[in-house]
């Protein structure tokens, strides 16, 4: 388990580049959130937050679509309103 702000540096994120987060809650895990990367560094805590898992996701047409991060630390809803509301 990392950081957010680690697991962002070791996927090389780049400004432009969509991303994805997934709220992981005892064994299930919540709808993903696609959201920019300096929207995350702006309003997120990235060093309280913990990434458990990093999944690419791609589209029908094999066409990279950006990194999925399931993470802890935060509640689904404090993750929407924060992203929402920002």
């Amino acid at each position: 388990m990392i950081t957010l702000i680690q697991a962002f540096r070791l996927c090389d994120i780049r400004k432009d580049e969509i991303v994805s987060l997934r709220v992981y809650q005892a064994g299930l895990s919540g709808r993903s959130v696609p959201v920019m990367p300096e929207k995350v560094r702006r309003v997120l805590d990235m060093k309280r937050i913990k990434v458990h898992k990093i999944d690419t996701r791609f589209g029908y047409d094999g066409d990279f679509l950006g990194f999925e991060f399931l993470v802890t630390g935060i509640t689904e809803d404090a993750l929407r309103k924060k992203l929402e509301w920002s």
